[in-house]
């Protein structure tokens, strides 16, 4: 079993890079939305919306006024999980 950690450990942080950069591309067609250029309607939107949003929701909490932070919240803390990640599973063990 201690032969698979390395990969199981690699998948997870491609499965979170995935997850990073989908947040990203969320937050930044919200904007779009936000702005006109493309509509609340779209296809493309709902399936980043439904995808995105339950990594997100666990960090609602992280709001100021009107303002939602938590997808920053998420970011930073699949960024902390991916360089944990990296540094105690997967580069010790090369």
């Amino acid at each position: 079993m201690e032969t698979y950690v390395p990969y199981i450990a690699l998948f997870s942080i491609w499965v979170f890079q995935v997850a990073y950069w989908l947040i990203i591309v969320w937050v930044v067609a919200s904007w779009l939305i936000l702005f006109g250029i493309m509509s609340p309607s779209s296809s493309l939107w709902r399936a980043l919306t439904n995808s995105v949003d339950p990594l997100v929701r666990p960090f609602r909490w992280a709001r100021i006024g009107m303002i939602d932070l938590s997808p920053i919240v998420a970011i930073l803390a699949l960024g902390f999980l991916i360089e944990i990640l990296m540094k105690y599973l997967v580069l010790p063990g090369s």
